[in-house]
């Protein structure tokens, strides 16, 4: 049975008194000669709505809306997100795949969804979208269905500053309801437009009062939002803030708001006010708290003050205040490089250097040098040493010239890790320390060939079998090959395993040369997955890899989920088996059409391809979903 014929939508009667079209249809002029009846049906827009009407479904410019929202929603998150499913009913010819009870599931997924149509359309402030959701609920399978609920509608437009919404939403016949809503105030407010908020005053028809939430005025308070601020206490007197409002507006630099919650408010403030509009370099506000208000601040204020840079702000309040700094504003300062700020910190408040201050400031060699010109820190541990001399041979001879302060074996670890031979020649020469297994490793790691072979002419015993997998994990060819041609440590099929997952063959077919193991399943599979095509035939074709049936099914789906259709079909041609569900499930839930084509058309598929669409329509993948229906396989739900 046809879905339109199965599924009473609405009345006859209804459809054609509605004068709003469901589907997005282009307003078509009346010709002024007909040719045909049917030219004149095509041509009557009022007509061609309501003709449109009685389609079932989702608008295409609703559904649009949803998958685009839903894309953009997956890349932010970094997966796929739960979307309409309903939509599958949109074109005709699907009609036939589909029975009330595959309708009713549609719509559960469709209920997994992350916004209503409300939300977004008026999100994106989409005039015309609106009036299709409206439309849209008036259907009987959707008028109470989530996705296109309504009674908060008023309150959501309020909250995007939508006047042109709130205008057609007020002409509804359920305005009278939605104009009661005693939360209405405070979403307008949180609009930040005047406006908006002005017309909700002056269409609220509730017997309740209005609501405010406290910390939403607070919040328009630190958004610096006086007009609308005065707006809200001159209509209601009895709106209670506290002090987080005047805090939070100075931290802003927001001095006329801090101004009039001074003159006209009694909440006050707290400390926060000025250590945070310190923190944030607003002299202006700092130096009108200090003059007008008596709540003071705390060492906290010269702490972010210093830490961020502003010295105009340290000065002003060591010159006008006692509460002082800790150690937090030599560090700080040291760590964000503020060069100045140290000096004025040491030469004039005779702040001292800390071993953290230091270490803090490692990135920037003149602050470094400040510092041990000027006594150094007071206090020291190898550690600082070590993470310097992971930074230039600079900072490593800088260091060793202050002979008290000593290192660790980890000195050197960190520059082989990072390639800097001249610092590990300067250790070696200079330093007793020696290094430790971490620096052949890591230098194996990042492909520093130089620093390999001066560890290994210099008979630094920190060789182990780990650091051959370690180079082929990067691909680094030249070290595996001096690995195995100078060092007799060996190597387990870490190595080999490694290469394969990245894909590096050259390293596959030198590893595959100079030693019987074989490549793990993991590691296949992985390959498959990241489309490493060589490599895998490679493994195959020189019995590099145990084949088995499951070894194939379980790389075939990892290759099928992202797409790669090349690995697929390689692997198909390598047994005469049929590829089993799984694999199309997998393409499935990854969203690959073309894979999916693939499959369904494939003469080696199972008898009978089982693929559930609740799958691809809780992941949003909506081409997927109209093509397994059209494919005509059996499909369960």
């Amino acid at each position: 049975m046809n879905l339109g014929e199965d599924i009473d939508i609405m009345s006859k009667r209804a459809r054609l008194q509605r004068n709003q079209d469901v589907h997005t249809v282009a307003q078509m002029p009346i010709p002024q000669a007909v040719v045909c009846p049917s030219a004149s049906v095509l041509c009557s827009a009022p007509l061609f709505r309501n003709i449109a009407s009685f389609l079932p479904g989702l608008p295409w410019r609703l559904l649009h809306l949803v998958l685009e929202t839903n894309e953009s929603k997956a890349d932010e998150e970094g997966g796929g997100n739960q979307v309409n499913a309903a939509s599958i009913c949109k074109h005709g010819g699907l009609d036939d795949c589909f029975t009330r009870d595959n309708m009713n599931k549609a719509l559960a997924a469709l209920r997994m969804a992350k916004q209503p149509l409300t939300d977004l359309v008026i999100a994106t402030n989409d005039q015309r979208g609106l009036e299709m959701v409206y439309e849209l609920r008036q259907q009987d399978e959707m008028r109470k269905h989530p996705m296109c609920r309504f009674y908060h509608a008023m309150r959501s437009a309020a909250e995007r500053g939508r006047r042109k919404m709130l205008e057609w939403l007020s002409q509804l016949t359920e305005a009278d309801t939605w104009l009661q809503d005693s939360w209405l105030l405070d979403a307008a407010i949180k609009s930040k437009d005047v406006a908006t908020v002005q017309w909700v005053m002056e269409h609220y028809r509730g017997a309740e009062e209005l609501m405010l939430l406290t910390m939403t005025l607070d919040w328009v308070a630190s958004e610096g939002r006086l007009e609308l601020l005065k707006l809200i206490l001159n209509n209601f007197p009895r709106a209670i803030l506290t002090a987080d409002a005047m805090d939070g507006a100075a931290a802003n630099g927001h001095l006329d708001v801090v101004k009039y919650l001074h003159d006209h408010r009694r909440e006050g403030c707290t400390v926060d006010a000025m250590d945070n509009a310190a923190r944030n370099g607003h002299l202006d506000v700092v130096k009108w708290l200090h003059e007008h208000r008596s709540d003071g601040c705390s060492t906290d204020a010269i702490d972010g003050a210093a830490t961020n840079g502003h010295l105009e702000v340290v000065r002003f309040l060591f010159d006008h205040r006692s509460e002082g700094c800790t150690t937090v504003a030599m560090e700080g300062s040291a760590r964000n490089g503020h060069l100045v700020a140290v000096r004025y910190l040491h030469e004039e408040r005779e702040q001292r250097f800390t071993a953290d201050a230091l270490l803090d400031g490692l990135e920037y060699l003149d602050l470094v040098r400040y510092v041990f010109d000027h006594g150094g820190p007071d206090g020291w541990y190898h550690g600082v040493m070590d993470e310097a001399c992971g930074k230039s041979l600079e900072h490593a001879k800088l260091f060793h010239e202050h002979g008290a302060y000593g290192c660790t074996t980890r000195a050197m670890d960190k520059a082989a890790g990072v390639g800097h031979l001249d610092t590990v020649r300067f250790l070696h020469e200079h330093r007793t320390e020696g290094c430790t297994y971490a620096a052949v490793n890591e230098a194996a790691s990042g492909g520093h060939m130089e620093v390999i072979r001066f560890l290994h002419e210099h008979n630094y015993e920190v060789f182990t079998s780990a650091t051959m997998g370690r180079a082929a994990y990067g691909g680094h060819l030249d070290i595996v090959r001096f690995l195995h041609e100078n060092r007799d440590e060996g190597y387990s099929n870490e190595a080999l395993s490694q290469a394969v997952m990245n894909g590096h063959l050259k390293l596959v077919k030198f590893l595959s040369t100079v030693s019987s193991e074989k490549c793990t399943a993991m590691a296949f599979e992985t390959a498959a997955a990241s489309n490493h095509l060589p490599v895998i035939q490679f493994l195959v074709n020189n019995g590099a890899i145990d084949v088995t049936i499951s070894l194939l099914e379980v790389a075939m789906a990892a290759a099928a989920e992202k797409g790669h259709l090349d690995v697929v079909k390689y692997l198909l041609a390598t047994t005469e088996r049929p590829f089993p569900h799984m694999v199309v499930s997998k393409a499935t839930q990854g969203g690959q059409l073309h894979m999916v084509k693939f499959l369904c058309s494939s003469k080696k598929s199972a008898s009978s391809i089982q693929v559930e669409v609740k799958e691809a329509a809780y992941l949003g993948h909506y081409d997927v979903l109209c093509h397994i229906i059209k494919c005509g396989e059996a499909i369960t739900i």
